[in-house]
C-alpha cells in the first residue's frame, strides 16, 4: 500500500483527525531488512502517556531506532502517521503465526496465545503493520470512546483496503509471548472491526469539539464560499456569469441588504 493509497483509505473510513509527520511517507526501516508482502496489522499500547510520545515513535531510541511504528493513535483520537514500510514495531513472531495471518484464522471469541515452544523464528516487521495506541497499559488508565473509535476504523481501512477480514488483526500479545499489550480485549476489538466492515457498527456520538468544528465548516461554506448571483446595480457587477464578479457570497448579499434598509430608514427621515 503506498503512502497516499493509506492516506486516502484512512479518509474513506471516516478518519479526519490527521497529523502528517514530517517525512513520514519515506520515513521507514527498509535499509535494515525486509518489507512485504504484509500479512496483517498489530495493535500495540504505548505504556506510556504524554505530549512526547508521537515524536518518540517517530524517532525511537539508540537501541531502537524509529520509526517503531506506523502510526500512532493519541487520546484525543489524533492520528499521527508515523512512518511508511518497514517499522521496528513487531520484532520476531512464531511461524505458526504468520500462517495464522495468511489464512486469517485469528479467532473472534477469544484470543490467541503462541505457543509456549514455539521458536520466533519469523521476522514480524517484515509482514506486519503496527499501531501504537497511547495508553499506560496498567488496566487503569482507560481507552476514551473516540480513540477506540479511531483504532477500530484504522484497522478497519487496513482490512478494506487488502481485502482482508478481521481476522487478519492481532494484539501484539498474539504475534509473540514476549509482550502483554494492548490492555483491552482482543476478540471484542476484532468483532468491532468486522462489524465496521458488515456496516453493522454503530455510530459514534459526536463531541461538543466535532459540532462545533461541522456547525464551523457549514457556515463557512454557505456564507463565505457558495456564489449567488450578485445585484446587477453592484459597481463591480459582470454580466458574464463565468466571471467571479458575477457572483457574490451570501455573506456579502446581507451585507448589502443591511446597507440599503439603513439607507432606506435614513431616507425616510429626512
Amino acid at each position: 500500500m503506498s503512502a497516499d493509497a493509506w492516506l486516502n483509505a484512512l479518509r474513506i473510513e471516516g478518519i479526519t483527525d490527521i497529523v502528517q509527520m514530517k517525512n513520514w511517507k519515506t520515513h521507514n526501516r527498509n535499509h535494515k531488512g525486509m518489507w512485504g508482502p504484509v500479512h496483517g496489522a498489530v495493535v500495540h499500547h504505548t505504556a506510556g502517556t504524554g505530549a512526547g510520545m508521537a515524536d518518540f515513535c517517530y524517532r525511537g531510541t539508540a537501541a531502537l531506532p524509529g520509526p517503531l511504528c506506523h502510526d500512532f493513535l493519541a487520546k484525543d483520537g489524533t492520528l499521527y502517521l508515523v512512518g511508511n514500510g518497514r517499522t521496528n514495531h513487531a520484532g520476531t513472531t512464531p511461524d505458526t503465526v504468520r500462517t495464522r495471518l495468511i489464512n486469517e484464522r485469528m479467532p473472534m471469541d477469544a484470543e490467541h496465545r503462541p505457543s509456549a515452544v514455539a521458536a520466533e523464528t519469523r521476522d514480524g516487521n517484515a509482514f506486519l503493520y503496527g499501531l501504537e495506541i497511547e495508553n499506560r497499559g496498567d488496566g487503569e488508565d482507560p481507552y476514551p470512546a473516540k480513540q477506540y473509535d479511531v483504532a477500530v476504523r484504522w484497522a478497519a481501512a487496513r482490512c478494506r483496503y487488502h481485502g482482508w477480514t478481521a481476522r487478519s488483526i492481532a494484539g501484539h500479545r498474539e504475534v509473540t509471548r514476549r509482550k502483554v499489550d494492548p490492555s483491552f480485549d482482543m476478540a471484542k476489538f476484532r468483532r468491532d472491526v468486522q462489524a465496521r466492515l458488515d456496516g453493522k457498527e454503530e455510530d459514534m456520538a459526536l463531541s461538543e469539539t466535532d459540532i462545533r468544528k461541522i456547525a464551523d465548516a457549514v457556515y463557512d461554506k454557505i456564507m463565505r464560499t457558495d456564489g449567488v448571483p450578485a445585484p446587477e446595480d453592484a459597481a463591480d457587477y459582470d454580466p458574464d456569469p463565468k466571471s467571479s464578479r458575477h457572483y457574490w457570497t451570501l455573506q456579502t448579499y446581507l451585507r448589502d441588504i443591511g446597507s440599503r434598509v439603513r439607507r432606506i430608514d435614513r431616507e425616510g427621515g429626512k
